[in-house]
């Protein structure tokens, strides 16, 4: 199995092409973090998104925001004057926002949390 689920931010606005039979290429990277504290790493993964699917995210995804892909894995060798270069990439089969299109300061978003007093006597257990 060849499955791939990824939550990162873009790291630069997607970059889309046609291929000579007209079909939309969206090439993009987004950073990916895991870990914690002083263990937290970044990865940089690059992505690739077909057809209109690709379309789609050079429209409505610019650098900085949140996505989460799910596809699959895809080698991409070449060579280029005699020398090999090796790499991955991920092949999209679905896409999704995450989080708001507005993000909302934190001020906003205390309106939404309910504020209350509870004390001892009012827990259930």
């Amino acid at each position: 199995m060849n499955k791939v689920n990824l939550i990162g931010n873009l790291t630069k606005d997607v970059e889309l092409r046609y291929t000579k039979n007209n079909i939309a290429v969206a090439s993009y990277t987004i950073a990916v973090n895991t870990g914690y504290g002083e263990l937290q790493e970044t990865n940089y993964i690059n992505i690739t998104t077909w057809g209109k699917a690709g379309e789609f995210v050079n429209k409505y995804f610019k650098k900085g925001q949140a996505i989460a892909i799910s596809g699959r894995l895809k080698n991409k060798n070449y060579e280029s004057n005699g020398v090999k270069h090796y790499g991955m990439e991920v092949v999209t089969e679905d896409i999704e926002f995450v989080g708001s299109k507005k993000e909302e300061s934190k001020e906003e978003l205390e309106e939404f949390i309910p504020s209350f007093d509870m004390s001892e006597d009012d827990l259930p257990f």
